[in-house]
């Protein structure tokens, strides 16, 4: 079942065609070549940019270092053609918004660089299932973007077998529920032979962090409450103090407290006088 999440890609892109909507001279339509693999062939995608800045880009493409929001076109049929009329007539693979961009000089005899590096996935959101067979678990993915307001993006999660995690990737596996913030690479592109599906799949080596649940109520054994037991006289304003795990034992302590001293007889003037002493139970 998908669920709202984040879906973004970090990566140096070719992008070239500008193309601006009309009324909307800074909407940028482009076409974009993700460099997401070294020695592949670019994944081209389709870009809109809101250019504030009034940035000119060359139509014979110029490269860029790009953070972009996307969602796959085979799965998300946009519902507004005239958002890529402008665009180049190929099949393309993503489509989304830039979030922002640096352009990259142009290439010198001094420089060293490299083009075919590796894009960065970055993904947020919940769980949607669980395989300790191959070390992996599938998140699908609903985003806003100006081609799609409920686009979905669907992520097949692998442990790699060279990360931190390599003694025991199954520990690294999260939950059902659990919401999951990751940063990988993807090696092989969907639909391919290596992939099998419709799913992107991505290798995650170190950035695997739990940030939360979906529920309130968790699956398993919740972890243990600690509370805090403060007895406190307010004629000395002195407080006592102890953490234990199960309150239970305790939960009559005012009570019994109250009666016990507003009967014991070498308190009763103080008690008379100042009032009873109160005991407080309080998580922390």
């Amino acid at each position: 079942m998908p669920s709202t999440g984040i879906v973004e890609i970090l990566a140096l892109m070719a992008l070239e065609k500008p193309q601006t909507l009309p009324g909307k001279p800074k909407t940028v339509i482009l076409d974009a070549g993700i460099f997401w693999k070294p020695g592949a062939s670019p994944i081209i995608t389709t870009l809109r940019y809101y250019n504030e800045s009034g940035m000119i880009f060359d139509s014979k493409g110029g490269l860029f270092h790009v953070l972009t929001k996307v969602v796959p076109v085979k799965t998300n049929k946009t519902s507004d053609a005239s958002k890529i009329e402008f665009a180049s007539p190929i099949e393309y693979l993503l489509m989304g918004d830039i979030i922002h961009l640096i352009s990259l000089p142009t290439l010198g005899p001094d420089m060293v660089y490299d083009p075919h590096a590796s894009a960065l996935f970055r993904a947020s959101g919940p769980v949607d299932s669980v395989d300790p067979s191959v070390f992996a678990f599938t998140m699908n993915l609903i985003q806003w973007t100006s081609y799609a307001s409920h686009g979905v993006f669907p992520l097949k999660i692998y442990i790699a077998a060279d990360s931190k995690w390599k003694s025991n990737r199954v520990n690294a596996l999260p939950k059902l529920q659990r919401v999951v913030t990751l940063t990988g690479t993807m090696p092989v592109l969907p639909n391919s032979a290596e992939s099998k599906g419709d799913e992107f799949c991505i290798t995650v080596t170190r950035d695997l962090e739990y940030v939360g649940w979906t529920s309130p109520n968790p699956p398993g054994p919740a972890p243990p409450s600690t509370y805090l037991y403060s007895c406190s006289h307010r004629s000395t304003n002195s407080t006592l103090s102890t953490s234990r795990p199960n309150p239970t034992p305790f939960r009559n302590w005012r009570s019994a407290v109250h009666a016990t001293v507003a009967h014991f007889t070498p308190f009763t003037y103080l008690h008379n006088l100042f009032g009873p002493i109160w005991l407080s139970i309080s998580p922390i």
